[in-house]
């Protein structure tokens, strides 16, 4: 802190400790000492120089009598808090992990330039993300469902994140406003559906931008790709789980051929589904739609559902290749037979009944019962897949449509899918889905109900 000048208020109050030297400009410049313009959202220095260009947070004003803990601290003190974690805590091995730790740098390695999605180029974005992860990781370690107000111990930081959020979404709107690239912008949205996802946003900019080729082809370290990959797998199968007259139709101004191409990049542990299944289940859901309004009756939408059970009854597991190179893991196969059977169900469950008659081709041959048939092979998959360390990070949309499908099982049966639910969430890589599902499928098996929409009778997030 600078000496007070011989023209200081004797009487005026101290500065405290931690008020920066220079008080105003960007990051980029205050740590250069440089003086900044602070032109927003790119100040003249960063913008000549290339740099990324990053204002500090401001405490939010607070009406008198109801100080918060953010308004009493600087404005880096919330990053450097941040930072802080996640150098020392998510960077750290977790149980079962190597007992070496992992540097920041040998972190970053690991991944290719175009694929990690957690390199973060906005503070606020950043900030926000790491306060979720901690609330997460407390969660995890008490036992406790990762929901504001279920622990008044850290309704504090529900605050602090709900308060970044807001801040990371008008840097948003900055960035956009300010014709930021569009890979940039993209990414800063997935930030944000990563924590609540809604999706409709982010494919009005992509088509804003001349749509998914023109998205690709705009930027290559890091690629728009990911981003892309990232929103179309969850809202996808965000449709799946809600009723025909309630989706995110903005996914249909998009042909499956881009949708292919997205999905079929790189292996997504979360949703480790082979993409000709894949594609499927998004062709299901828009037979769903189709059926609603044209009538399930349309010899187009007969002649369509029979197209896409042949495609699944003919698909072998133990046959599974994609364009990329497929992981070394010993549950590969199992994850294949998994959602092989899941999209059965889904079709079996969720489409009107002369649609569901061709997935039932092979069973019906032989008098089985088709629901019940790959219900047990969908259950087998899971408990297979459980057996192995982060088996069941892959199983959560799994798991909602055998629930459904579960609407006569009994008891023993359905407490399983509870439980396993449960232990997903324990798992590093869990988000809101065995949460959301371990509330509506008990409703649901109550309510004595069997239908599909029944069960998702709003869109839910339940892709991880």
């Amino acid at each position: 802190m600078s000496a007070p000048s011989c023209t200081d208020d004797p009487a005026s109050p101290r500065q405290k400790r931690w008020t920066p030297r220079v008080r105003t400009g960007c990051y980029t410049c205050r740590t250069r000492r440089l003086k900044c313009d602070e032109g927003q959202p790119t100040c003249k220095r960063c913008r000549i120089r290339g740099l990324r260009c990053d204002y500090p947070l401001q405490p939010q004003h607070r009406p008198q009598g109801r100080l918060s803990l953010t308004a009493l601290q600087p404005p880096e003190w919330a990053f450097a808090e941040a930072l802080r974690y996640y150098l020392t805590v998510t960077l750290q091995p977790k149980s079962g992990g190597p007992p070496k730790a992992v540097t920041p740098e040998e972190h970053m390695k690991q991944y290719r330039p175009d694929m990690h999605i957690s390199r973060q180029e906005s503070i606020p974005s950043f900030v926000m993300m790491v306060i979720h992860t901690h609330i997460a990781d407390i969660c995890r370690a008490n036992n406790l469902r990762s929901e504001p107000g279920n622990w008044p111990a850290i309704n504090h930081l529900w605050r602090m994140f709900f308060d970044y959020m807001a801040k990371a979404i008008h840097y948003l709107n900055q960035s956009i406003a300010a014709g930021f690239p569009p890979r940039y912008n993209l990414y800063r949205i997935v930030d944000l559906l990563s924590i609540e996802a809604h999706c409709k946003g982010f494919l009005a900019l992509v088509e804003a931008y001349g749509g998914v080729d023109t998205v690709i082809k705009s930027a290559s370290n890091p690629s728009p790709i990911l981003a892309l990959q990232f929103v179309f797998i969850h809202g996808l199968i965000c449709n799946t789980a809600g009723p025909v007259e309630d989706q995110l139709s903005e996914f249909d101004n998009f042909k499956e051929a881009d949708i292919l191409r997205i999905y079929s990049n790189m292996y997504f542990r979360i949703l480790p589904c082979p993409s000709i299944l894949f594609m499927a289940i998004v062709q299901i859901t828009r037979l769903r739609v189709l059926a609603a309004t044209l009538g399930a009756s349309s010899p187009e939408l007969l002649s369509a559902a029979q197209l896409i059970a042949d495609t699944v009854h003919d698909f072998v597991p133990e046959r599974w290749t994609e364009s990329y190179e497929l992981p070394d893991d010993p549950k590969i196969y199992t994850f294949a037979r998994v959602f092989r059977a899941t999209v059965m169900l889904y079709a079996l469950l969720a489409l009107p009944a002369n649609l569901a008659r061709p997935f039932r081709r092979a069973e019906a041959a032989t008098g089985r019962d088709s629901r019940l048939h790959h219900r047990d092979v969908l259950v087998a998959g899971v408990a297979r897949a459980s057996a192995v360390r982060m088996g069941l990070a892959g199983m959560c949309w799994p798991l909602a449509v055998l629930g459904v499908a579960l609407y006569d099982g009994a008891l023993e049966e359905q407490d399983r899918v509870l439980a396993w639910l449960k232990e997903m969430e324990l798992l590093e890589t869990a988000s809101s889905g065995p949460v959301m599902l371990r509330k509506l499928l008990p409703v649901f098996w109550e309510s004595g109900k069997c239908g599909w929409e029944d069960c998702y009778y709003q869109l839910f997030q339940i892709a991880a």
